[in-house]
């Protein structure tokens, strides 16, 4: 995961949810700021199950989890 800065910007906002929708429409989902750990991943599980086609997620507050079947996605 990172926290590039213009990523930071839109995690941040008080609108980060729907910046989010409006910058990367379906490409990169959105959750609610959440302690790392366990029950974050699972959070990151039911995302990935839900929206198979996502290629990422702003975590609130934080920053960018992104995946790929390579290094190169």
């Amino acid at each position: 995961h990172m926290h590039p800065d213009a990523i930071i910007a839109i995690a941040a906002a008080k609108d980060s949810k729907a910046l989010t929708k409006e910058i990367f429409g379906d490409a990169i989902g959105w959750l609610p700021w959440k302690r790392p750990g366990f029950e974050l991943g699972l959070w990151l599980e039911k995302f990935c199950l839900e929206h198979p086609a996502a290629k990422g997620v702003v975590l609130e507050s934080h920053g960018l989890f992104t995946w790929g079947d390579t290094p190169r996605e």
